[in-house]
Parts: structure tokens; sequence; C-alpha cells
């Protein structure tokens, strides 16, 4: 089975592509720029992208632009849409059986308390616009290739290659400020719930997923959520970073300082998935192992 994965030098692309190739499988990381290790392929060359995708079974789009790099819509649309598209013409002439379009939550409306699959969407901002509109038009484009589009929840962990990007996170944020100033500030309120996974539980879920597909031993749907059992108000993902890093720093104070310790109340999000339950894939059981590798990624390089 041979897999490209497009956006390898990317936060999620990177860790994907490594984890697969761990696992055996022949996976091509591809990237517009030079890095050893992955592919540089020029994707205005419609040459160089048939003749990549030549005999390839599965591509796992990563590449665009995440909710901070999406602020012109002219850039959003034209990573998170249009590019999707271009590529998955191609898939098609090339009889690519599955391909997979990296999502986002951020996709649904906001203020929603329960989301499924079939939730209300929100077109507020460039990059929900831009991925809602990749979703739609990449889907149109199937006839004889599967799209997957995977809608995902906070994802978080250390990068494979050094990535600015990911530090946005707020666990990866988190991480980083306390370990370097020892203390860090949160402006949000405590009890703001969101789910995380990390990225090592995302990267089977990937695993299984096209495993399921090249066995055929499951019809897969358009959409899924991916979610985990990590349904967490931020105050406990200061107490879990906390935790772990007083387990590797024995000797040294850290500290996580809310600003706004006002208590709203805020009700849970409940952000489910049809299919991981049909799988019983909800439990992630690598989030503190995560958290741990995170802190000693931070130790090695800041």
């Amino acid at each position: 089975m041979r897999i490209v994965i497009t956006g390898a030098s990317g936060f999620l692309g990177g860790r994907i592509t490594n984890f697969l190739k761990a696992k055996k499988f022949n996976v091509i990381g591809c990237s517009n720029r030079k890095i050893e290790g992955l592919k540089k392929v020029n994707w205005n060359s419609k040459k160089e992208t048939e003749n990549l995708l030549e005999a390839t079974d599965v591509v796992v789009n990563c590449a665009g632009r995440d909710i901070h790099r999406s602020k012109l819509k002219t850039k959003a649309m034209n990573s998170n849409s249009y590019f999707p598209q271009k590529l998955m013409k191609v898939a098609e002439r090339k009889n690519v059986k599955l391909f997979i379009f990296i999502s986002s939550f951020h996709v649904y409306k906001k203020n929603l308390f329960r989301i499924d699959e079939k939730s209300p969407l929100n077109k507020d901002n460039n990059y929900s616009l831009s991925k809602i509109d990749g979703e739609n038009k990449v889907q149109k484009l199937s006839k004889n290739t599967q799209v997957l589009i995977i809608r995902s929840c906070n994802l978080f962990g250390h990068p494979f290659y050094k990535n600015k990007n990911c530090w946005n996170l707020l666990f990866n944020n988190l991480v980083r400020t306390t370990l370097k100033k020892k203390t860090a500030y949160i402006k949000s309120n405590v009890d703001l719930y969101r789910n995380y996974s990390s990225i090592e539980n995302f990267c089977y879920f990937i695993k299984k997923i096209i495993n399921l597909k090249n066995n055929n031993k499951l019809n897969l749907p358009k959409i899924i959520n991916y979610t985990t059992n990590n349904n967490l108000p931020i105050s406990k993902v200061a107490i879990n970073i906390l935790k772990n890093l007083r387990k590797v720093y024995k000797n040294k104070k850290f500290d996580i300082v809310f600003k706004n310790k006002k208590i709203i109340n805020s009700q849970k999000i409940i952000f489910s998935s049809k299919f991981q339950s049909r799988l019983n894939f909800n439990i992630d059981k690598y989030f503190n192992t995560e958290i741990k590798n995170l802190i000693l990624y931070c130790k090695k390089n800041f």
C-alpha cells in the first residue's frame, strides 16, 4: 500500500508521516520545501503531481492554513479549498482508493453544547469558510476515489519537524511557557470546556482508518468527527501539565495562574462521533505520555 501525505513538514503531517513510516507503511511525505526525509513537490506542476500519485492507494491531505493563519480570505481559500480540489482531481485520474481531508471541529457553529456530524456549520470566519468550501468541493469531485472528511478536536503534542505554528495550541503553549518562565498566565475562564487528544492517539486512528479501507472490513462514512474521552475545563488542563512537569523536574517550582478566576459554570461541550463509537475508539491511551514527551521536547529545544 502506498500512502502520500501532503503538508508533511507541518505539525500534523509530520507526526502522521513518521508514525506510519515507523509502522512499516510505504509512505511518501511531501512538502513544498526542501526538508531531509521528505519529497519536495512543485504543486503547480501537473506532471509532477500526477507522477507522485501514480500507483497511490491513499492520500492524506494535511496541507492547509490553521485558524491563526487564515486572516486573509484569499490565502485561506487557496490553502484549505483550492489546493485539495486540485489534488483530488489528480487522485481521481490516478484511481486513488481513499482521499482523507483533515478538517476541524472549528467548522461547527459556536455555542453548541452537543455536536455530532450533522450539527450546524459556522460560516463566520475565513478559516471555517475555507474548510467547509474545501470539504464540499472535494466531495463533489468524488466518483471513483472515496473521500473521507475528518473533523478533529483539539490536538496537542510535540512536532516532528520544527514548527512555530504548533505553539499556538493551548497545551503546547502552556507547557513551553511554564517551562521557560516557571509561571504561565491564562486569560480564559477556568471552567471553559474543550475536547483534547494526544496527536499520537490521532495517528493510531488514521492507521485504523487506512487498515479498514485496505481490508474492506467496514464502510466508511463521508464525515467523521474525531474526539476522545478528554472533555476538560482549562483548569484541569493546567493541573495535568503541572503534575507532569513536577514529575520531570522534581526540585523545581512551576505554576499556572488564571487572571480571570470567576467561575461561570460553563456547560460541557459534547463533541461526539457515531463512527468512533462503533469502533470503540474514544479512549486516548497516550494522553499523559504525550504531555511528558512534549515537556521533554521543550526541555531539549527551548
